[in-house]
């Protein structure tokens, strides 16, 4: 009787994960993008391209173990991210099956159906996002824990922070949990992802901290994410978990804590390994992003989504929940299997009655579609500009690689370029793809600087039929502008010539020195005990006409104190 139960369970189980993969796929195939895109198709991109420009899988906004795993799956365009993390789904499935089968809960067919209907985990099956592989490796790990094989496990979740951050959270858990366990050995591994991390860094980057040092998260955004609600993520649980699910989940938070006081011991009695993996994770998780989101901490920007990486998790905690509930009505048999069997169903049609289902193109996507429609059919030709540009739609639809520099770069870097070499340094031909999302918020150029920048020609607009606001409360649309060469001797300059041999307009003379010399006999010295050097006083006005060109360019020489040669150097602003 056993081997035919154990049979049917199998069957049922595979009948569940092979309905769940064809919905995921066919779903996949119906959208052409990726669910919510933005960061996920920034992630998509480095995957991508990493093959061709193997420095991004150290890209540490990136995630390098997420890259390094997607990439493979990448080279087949999106739909290859899709299939990767449609796959990351399905192996979640499965793992919960066997986590559920381990605690001895019961129903345990119910773990993977409930985390395959979840509504937000049934939309970002199809996206580029990095959740995906996080929620793997944590019920991954906690299964190879229940099979006490601690090695793998240890090892495993240690590369947990180079998927998503918040890994960092996660493994003081398992810490102490191996405390708990007396495999103290065991805890030094607990390092091996950020050590082997570290070393690759310093060979590269010649800085062995550089993931505290290239952190991407010290908050320097602040001022661009804002901050909200300590209770953003409660409020937004239809789009987390969707109804019945929340209150499920709320069942099983009440399980554990019923438990956690409980004296006499049960057949489902919460252990001590699922108190700190299953729910600590997915607790200190939430908690996290909530204050983060309320503190505005980490250049959080309370997107719903973050929450993904923790929903197999939460699968589990609902499995207690609903566990629970249908305990209560264990003597109605008739009623309780009615009350399973409403649950499951509401459970699984409710993505389907989201706003989000079915996915198509909306907003800026369809701008972005607009941008790539006009190019194709302008006559310009990719390969003869350079792209300057944000929004991370542009690589894909037009067709070139983001991180060569000779044909596209980041609107970022548009005035950090000029400033510093000129806009010589820009191509004649060179455009710039200013969006209203990016452009004035993460590129911080406002789109009023761009436009009244004589050196960049507006070549043609583009606006949503339906107008929106995007971060920021500015309108989205989509400006392109190209830069122009410009007659330089129609422009006026006042020229200065600063040589040492007169110190009118200067302070801090006492730096001068008859030492070296480029012209004249004099030159300002610098060394390790002289911070501040000669000090030139003007008014802007006075050697830049400002009303009739936006930039001051200065020229200067310097003296090597290895090289005893004089370099010439010079930036524009």
């Amino acid at each position: 009787m056993i081997i035919k139960k154990n049979i049917r369970e199998q069957s049922i189980f595979y009948l569940i994960l092979t309905s769940i993969g064809l919905i995921y796929i066919a779903h996949a195939i119906y959208y052409p993008g990726l669910f919510d895109g933005g960061d996920g198709i920034a992630h998509y991109l480095i995957s991508r391209y990493s093959w061709e420009h193997p420095l991004l899988f150290m890209h540490l906004w990136g995630k390098p173990f997420f890259t390094l795993v997607s990439s493979p799956f990448s080279q087949f365009g999106l739909i290859g991210i899709k299939i990767f993390n449609i796959s990351c789904a399905l192996l979640s499935c499965i793992c919960i099956f066997h986590i559920a089968k381990k605690l001895k809960m019961q129903r345990p067919l119910l773990a993977p159906l409930f985390l395959g209907f979840t509504v937000l985990y049934f939309f970002m099956s199809i996206s580029g996002y990095t959740e995906m592989l996080f929620g793997l490796i944590i019920v991954f790990c906690i299964l190879l824990f229940l099979k006490e094989k601690y090695i793998l496990s240890t090892i495993l979740i240690s590369f947990l922070p180079m998927v998503r951050s918040e890994g960092y959270l996660i493994l003081p858990l398992f810490f102490l949990i191996l405390i708990i366990k007396r495999k103290y050995l065991y805890v030094a591994l607990l390092a091996t992802g950020n050590l082997l991390y570290s070393l690759l860094g310093y060979f590269i980057y010649d800085d062995l901290l550089w993931l505290h040092n290239q952190n991407p998260y010290k908050g320097d955004a602040a001022d661009i994410y804002g901050h909200g609600n300590l209770s953003h993520f409660i409020r937004a649980y239809w789009m987390i978990w969707g109804e019945p699910l929340t209150l499920l989940v709320l069942a099983g938070l009440l399980f554990a804590l019923i438990n956690i006081f409980r004296k006499k011991s049960t057949d489902t009695t919460v252990s001590k390994l699922e108190i700190l993996l299953i729910y600590g994770s997915l607790i200190i998780y939430f908690c996290a992003h909530s204050v983060f989101w309320w503190k505005g901490l980490f250049n959080s920007l309370g997107l719903i989504r973050v929450l993904g990486a923790v929903l197999p998790l939460s699968a589990l905690v609902s499995l207690r929940g609903f566990n629970l509930m249908l305990g209560l009505f264990s003597r109605y048999k008739i009623l309780s299997k009615a009350i399973m069997v409403v649950i499951i169903i509401l459970v699984i049609i409710t993505p389907f009655n989201n706003a989000y289902f079915p996915l198509k193109s909306l907003g800026e996507d369809l701008v972005t579609l607009d941008v790539k429609e006009w190019f194709e059919n302008s006559g310009l030709k990719k390969d003869n500009y350079k792209i300057y540009y944000l929004h991370p739609n542009f690589p894909i639809e037009l067709s070139f690689d983001p991180y060569d520099k000779n044909t596209g770069d980041q609107l970022w870097n548009l005035y950090t370029t000029i400033i510093f070499e000129g806009y010589d340094a820009l191509p004649d031909c060179t455009l710039v793809i200013w969006d209203g999302h990016y452009g004035p918020n993460e590129g911080r150029i406002p789109l009023k600087k761009i436009m009244s920048d004589k050196y960049f020609t507006l070549i043609k607009s583009f606006y949503p039929k339906v107008p929106f606001l995007v971060l920021g409360d500015i309108p989205f649309e989509i400006h392109v502008f190209k830069k122009q060469r410009r007659d330089e001797n129609s422009l006026k300059f006042s020229e200065r010539k600063y040589d040492f041999e007169t110190t009118d307009r200067m302070t801090n003379i006492n730096t001068l020195s008859d030492d070296y010399a480029f012209s004249g006999s004099w030159s300002c010295k610098l060394n390790e005990t002289t911070e501040f050097s000669v000090t030139i006083v003007e008014t802007i006005n006075s050697i830049a006409d400002i009303e009739n060109n936006n930039f001051i360019r200065l020229s200067f020489k310097i003296l090597g104190v290895r090289s005893n040669q004089f370099q010439r150097s010079s930036f524009t602003t």
